[in-house]
């Protein structure tokens, strides 16, 4: 699928969301200005973090931190990130592009919400001057760069070509992640039976429950590539009507990309996952039934 054209300009913002009359009032004031409470949360976070990674000169080249999103537009949920670009000067940059698009990234998005609310914060460190349909909002300068724009149309009429090729795409982690339920569940009972037998009898059912993990492990493995292989197309045409782009936002509204970074987490540690694991994954999959807590 090439780049989707048949969106009206007001609605490049959020093509697949919804619209609400004004911005969201947890993270802006009736002034349009950003709450200086959000503010300073986000600027102690990332001071935090450099400190903890023993990193004194990122002044020297951060030419500003900005909010972009669907939180920065009027096409935002109660569970949309707060999504903060660290806008870096490439020629006095002094570490590896990759650190701080892969490692750094990991590291200090780690589930933090914004006081009172249900939105995550987010960090990336952007390199290259990215399209902009969204508002953008300076955090340094604590003011609009970019107004949002505003629309009221039914994303599903305006664009259903782009919502039909985001569903089918989703099929694949739908795929995975009944995949992991299925072997998960399988697990739980496996170890009911196991503990409630004696030793000899245990055995047949020990060696099929490690087998079940190690396509556990698989399966989530998979699901891991997925997304990465998705982060990088979207990486290679980060316009708003890309096709990467656009399944990524559909794939963060319903949650999917939440489920598999908690997945994910399990495996970071020594690429495996431990019987004791196996109610953390049954939890996270339950939590997230019904992806309520999507995310953009």
């Amino acid at each position: 699928m090439e780049k989707y054209s048949g969106i009206p300009s007001n609605r490049l913002a959020s093509p697949i969301d919804y619209a609400k009359a004004g911005l969201d009032p947890w993270i802006w004031q009736e002034d349009g200005k950003l709450n200086p409470l959000v503010r300073q949360q986000i600027l102690n976070k990332l001071e935090n973090f450099y400190k903890s990674k023993g990193i004194g000169n990122y002044g020297e080249w951060t030419k500003d931190i900005i909010i972009v999103g669907s939180i920065a537009s009027y096409n935002y949920s109660s569970y949309s990130d707060v999504d903060n670009h660290i806008v870096v000067d490439s020629e006095k940059f002094t570490h590896p592009f990759e650190m701080a698009d892969e490692v750094w990234r990991k590291e200090i998005n780690d589930d933090e919400l914004v006081q009172g609310t249900h939105h995550h914060l987010e960090f990336y460190w952007e390199f290259e001057p990215q399209e902009r349909s969204n508002g953008v909002y300076s955090i340094l300068e604590d003011r609009w760069l970019k107004l949002p724009p505003q629309a009221y149309d039914d994303p599903e009429v305006v664009a259903p070509d782009v919502m039909e090729y985001a569903r089918q795409q989703s099929g694949k982690f739908d795929k995975f992640l009944g995949d992991v339920k299925r072997e998960s569940f399988d697990i739980e009972l496996l170890l009911e039976s196991i503990q409630s037998l004696g030793q000899e009898e245990a055995k047949q059912f020990l060696k099929k429950m490690y087998e079940k993990i190690k396509m556990l492990e698989g399966e989530i493995k998979a699901l891991s590539k997925e997304s990465e292989e998705l982060r990088n197309k979207r990486k290679e045409d980060f316009s708003q009507l890309s096709p990467a782009n656009l399944t990524m936002k559909y794939l963060q509204k319903y949650g999917y990309l939440r489920v598999v970074s908690r997945l994910e987490k399990l495996l970071e540690d020594d690429g495996r996952i431990t019987p004791e694991e196996i109610k953390e994954i049954r939890d996270i999959l339950s939590e997230e039934a019904g992806y309520p807590s999507g995310r953009k």
